[in-house]
């Protein structure tokens, strides 16, 4: 597709050749705007393998196995939902964050360095995203579906409103039925579980630290098999509040989707390795060239949006995030 200059943008250039400062309007956002959340070179990385990472809520890129932090900034590299009652953003150190991703042979690691003015949970798991978290989309099969993630049906699938507070706390609970997170398995949050995180305040904003383990992603050869040049859909978000619960949310990735990307099959674990490959669960009578650009939806993303991430070598080259 074409790609247009944004009009935020192009209003920016134009002030700043005389002599203003202007910067982005994450306020007023376009969801629809193109950008580097769009740009598929730019939402398509390769992580490093390393033998472990310490949960410890302090990230290092050499812990992370020289990953390159990738940053993320409201209207400028993150692309902002249509959502908040009230949006609010007063800059980079208002709210913006860096994120890195490494594997094991087990686990998918996930670490954040988060600026925030405001570091705030105060509201009960279920209402997590009103408060300072993260949010994730894992989909292991990397079928990149137009399906809203809230509705997934795949045993594997880490959608919907899934995500850790600041101090690390997870909002999936399947005691009280929360099945969004894996529904596929059993699972355990804990510092010896299936899942884990841990995060702390820092001054000037928080850090945080997940582990997903394999038992979460793969069950019985189905799903991501955490073997090198694996590749699968994942994208991350930050809720940030400023006192009066969400003032905004924003993601690393949202790419232009093909409309009605759907399996003929739902049941995806019954395709065979050539329907999988050849996608022919897609709908036939769907539009191959028709983009859906319904990006106003208040809550959340479709996996169609997600960026994409493959399982690479120790060391691993990764794609630097920067305007281009």
């Amino acid at each position: 597709m074409t790609r247009r200059l944004p009009t935020m943008v192009f209003v920016c250039l134009v002030l700043l050749s005389t002599g203003f400062v202007c910067a982005q309007d994450a306020v007023n956002f376009n969801e629809k705007t193109d950008g580097p959340w769009s740009d598929v070179a730019n939402t398509t990385i390769t992580i490093p393998k390393v033998s472990s990472v310490q949960l410890d809520a302090s990230v290092s890129s050499a812990e992370y196995g020289g990953f390159t932090g990738i940053n993320v900034i409201p209207a400028e590299t993150g692309w902002v939902l249509n959502y908040a009652a009230a949006k609010n953003f007063e800059g980079p150190d208002d709210t913006s964050f860096t994120w890195y991703m490494a594997y094991d042979d087990n686990n998918l690691y996930i670490g954040l360095t988060v600026k925030d003015d405001v570091v705030r949970s105060n509201d009960p798991p279920a209402s997590f995203w009103k408060d300072d978290s993260v949010e994730l989309v894992i989909g292991p099969y990397n079928d990149r579906y137009s399906i809203n993630t809230d509705d997934q049906t795949q045993a594997y699938d880490v959608g919907g409103h899934v995500y850790f507070n600041y101090q690390g706390v997870i909002s999936a609970d399947r005691a009280a039925g929360d099945v969004k997170f894996s529904n596929g398995v059993q699972w355990v949050y804990g510092e010896n579980g299936d899942v884990f995180a841990v995060g702390k305040e820092t001054p000037g904003g928080w850090t945080l630290e997940a582990r997903i383990g394999k038992s979460m992603l793969n069950l019985n050869g189905n799903g991501l098999d955490m073997k090198q040049g694996s590749v699968f859909d994942f994208d991350i978000g930050l809720d940030d509040d400023d006192g009066a619960d969400l003032a905004l949310q924003y993601w690393w990735a949202s790419r232009w989707y093909v409309a009605n990307f759907f399996p003929a099959n739902e049941n995806f674990e019954l395709l065979t390795d050539e329907e999988i490959a050849t996608r022919a669960y897609l709908d036939p009578d769907s539009d191959a060239f028709g983009l859906l650009g319904d990006l106003t939806m208040s809550q959340p993303l479709r996996y169609s949006q997600t960026g994409e991430v493959k399982l690479g070598a120790p060391g691993a080259s990764v794609t630097d995030w920067s305007l281009r």
